[in-house]
């Protein structure tokens, strides 16, 4: 995030609208020291009559949060930034505190600024404002200032240094000489930045946010990537690198402990990646707040803290009273209650961060035994790699609070378990899918049409059991029976569960189906997510095109288990009317576009792709880590319940 900035301090103009006594208390220059524009009061409260307008001279390419306090006023108020509204507030007395979260829309590019506009309309009397505060939190805090100058010219010279000697020592050849050219175009670049920014903004200006995400935070990475790099490739015995060392022991390990090792490993990749994700975030926003905050994680704390009680204080929050006190139940109770029994190890938000942690891992190793087992893939640990970034929303998802990795880990246990004919631990692990979303019931669909299918192939085998006019009869007597009540039993244990959870606390054992808020988005017809609009509906094309092709695929590959399985998960996706159907399709992804795809993935040029990929997908999930969150005064009203 980043604001226009006159150092050491933000300066705030406030000048009067059209009107000459228009928020007069207010001229002139008013310096806050602080990274923020906070907690700016009107001593006395000051009228303001319509047509006002506060111009401010601080901008941020991201999200800025305006705080009002209102102590007079009837009527209807209007808040616009730059032309767009911001708010509404529309009640019979106007008086309270409210918040409006919004990401401004510059229409200077040469010196952005903000310009309030209050529209009063059918209003009896003039409106009373008793406090405005503009909270800048989420701004990134630049690097080019002087605590950081030097810091900066240090390591692009470190780099050039770096570089020159590993170019001196070329002859070692290899990834020496690879390390030296990297370095030095980092270096090259990372300075060249910085002057031409200097050049253009000056020692004491502003940092343009273009420049500074499009080239110093990708110079950050790329200086994280060579370090990386260079602790592999540089030649520290014999002209050997650190990981040639260690190669052997490694490929050894491999071979007497093939699935710990695998494991490890991929519990090593989704740290880092985590760590990559969260990293921006992090420091962009002091903090892991932003993080937290995106939807659903406030939902499963909320409930986790609630436990699904209408009454708890918690729902009072201002960005969560806007729900019926039924929405919760939307957030089935795996998660919260998991986030509320490790949360006196680690705190709710703590707890939130490593659940979602430790059950992507446990996906991405369960994956891996799962393709492994069954011949699925020929490099089942790579694939278990990729399947921990792809597709492209899943990275966001098992790094916040979601259910989808409790979801996903479930599901291929229970795949497992069923392949292997363990009935009752497939029903279990099936139990898990349904306890954590409401669509887990699919699977237990998914199940019931693979066994209709075996039967259907197992009379096809044998033409003489299917005589005429005794097929359906013969079909009952070959339908496995025992395995389908084994596998669903515990999955509608589960939901009977979860609904009796619900009776007892909202008095309502239906209440996930009398949610008044649409919760299913679920409709009659096919691709209605299609008329989103201009840039979400093609996306949804292509997604929808992707998993209708691994289903021919898996028919053609004759893997008709998993065909049955992904048609159960992944045809509902096809009936969603909502902007988020790549998430909604998530559930499906290893059975409809890993497996299927697999030798696509395992391809020599796919594995070149995929550092770019990976790129692409962390730059995407970065740019919606500023979106869907609960706005910050909410947040912090969370805090105070949950700790």
């Amino acid at each position: 995030m980043f604001i226009w900035l006159t150092t050491p301090a933000t300066s705030l103009d406030l000048l009067p609208g059209s009107s000459s006594n228009n928020l007069g208390l207010l001229n002139g220059e008013t310096t806050i020291q602080s990274t923020g524009l906070t907690a700016l009061p009107v001593n006395g409260g000051v009228t303001v009559a319509p047509g006002s307008q506060v111009r401010v001279t601080a901008f941020s390419f991201h999200q800025v949060t305006l705080n009002l306090t209102v102590l007079a006023g009837i009527g209807n108020l209007e808040i616009e930034v730059n032309g767009a509204k911001i708010g509404e507030i529309d009640r019979e007395n106007l008086a309270g505190t409210y918040s409006f979260s919004f990401v401004p829309r510059p229409q200077d590019n040469t010196r952005p600024e903000m310009h309030f506009n209050f529209n009063l309309n059918n209003v009896s009397s003039s409106v009373v404002l008793g406090q405005l505060d503009l909270d800048f939190t989420e701004q990134w805090q630049p690097w080019l200032f002087a605590k950081n100058e030097l810091a900066l010219l240090l390591l692009a010279g470190l780099m050039l240094v770096v570089a020159g000697a590993a170019w001196l020592g070329r002859r070692v050849g290899g990834w020496w000489s690879w390390l030296a050219l990297a370095s030095g175009v980092a270096a090259v670049v990372l300075l060249a930045t910085w002057l031409v920014t200097l050049l253009n903004v000056g020692m004491d200006g502003a940092l343009n946010a273009a420049i500074f995400w499009g080239d110093l935070v990708a110079v950050f990475y790329l200086v994280i990537f060579i370090g990386g790099v260079g602790v592999l490739a540089v030649p520290v015995k014999e002209g050997a690198s650190l990981f040639a060392l260690v190669r052997p022991a490694l490929v050894s390990f491999r071979a007497v402990r093939p699935t710990l090792s695998a494991a490890l490993a991929l519990v090593a990749a989704n740290t880092i990646l985590t760590g990559l994700l969260f990293l921006v975030p992090a420091v962009q926003n002091n903090g892991f707040d932003t993080l937290a905050r995106y939807w659903d994680g406030p939902s499963y704390l909320a409930v986790a803290y609630s436990l699904y009680d209408p009454a708890s204080p918690v729902f009072t929050i201002s960005g969560f009273a806007q729900y019926s006190p039924l929405y919760w139940c939307a957030s089935f109770p795996l998660v919260p209650l998991a986030i509320r029994l490790f949360s006196p190890l680690f705190g709710y938000v703590g707890a939130m961060f490593l659940l979602n942690f430790g059950l992507s891992c446990a996906f991405a190793i369960t994956l891996y035994r799962f393709m492994r087992d069954f011949g699925y893939s020929r490099y089942p640990l790579w694939l278990s790699f990729v399947a921990l970034f792809l597709p492209l929303r899943w990275l966001i998802y098992h790094s916040v609070g979601a259910s989808e990795p409790a979801a996903l880990f479930f599901t291929i246990l229970c795949l497992y378990q069923f392949k292997k004919e363990n009935y009752w631990w497939a029903g279990l692990w099936g139990a898990g899918v349904a306890l954590a979303r409401p669509n887990g019931f699919f699977l237990g669909i998914g199940l019931g049409l693979w066994l209709v299918w075996r039967t259907v192939e197992r009379l096809r085998a044998d033409p003489a059991l299917a005589k005429e006019g005794q097929l359906l009869i013969l079909f009952a007597k070959c339908f496995e029976w025992k395995a389908l009540v084994r596998a669903i039993l515990p999955m509608a244990g589960a939901v009977l569960a979860v609904f009796a959870l619900y009776g007892w606390q909202t008095g309502d054992f239906l209440a996930y189906l009398h949610i008044p808020e649409d919760v299913t988005h679920l409709y009659p017809l096919p691709f209605l997510s299609l008329d989103m609009g201009v840039g979400r509906g093609e996306g949804d094309f292509y997604y929808y095109g992707l998993e209708a092709a691994g289903l021919v695929l898996l028919w053609q590959q004759k893997r008709f288990d998993l065909f049955w399985v992904g048609v159960a998960l992944a045809v509902p996706a096809f009936f969603i009317l909502h902007d988020d159907v790549l998430r909604y399709s998530l559930p499906a992804f290893p059975v409809v576009f890993l497996i299927p795809f697999a030798k696509v993935f395992e391809s020599r040029p796919a594995r070149w792709l995929a550092v770019p990929a990976l790129v692409a997908v962390l730059v995407y999930s970065w740019s919606q880590l500023g979106t869907n969150q609960l706005d910050q005064a909410s947040w912090r009203e969370l805090l105070k319940f949950i700790g």
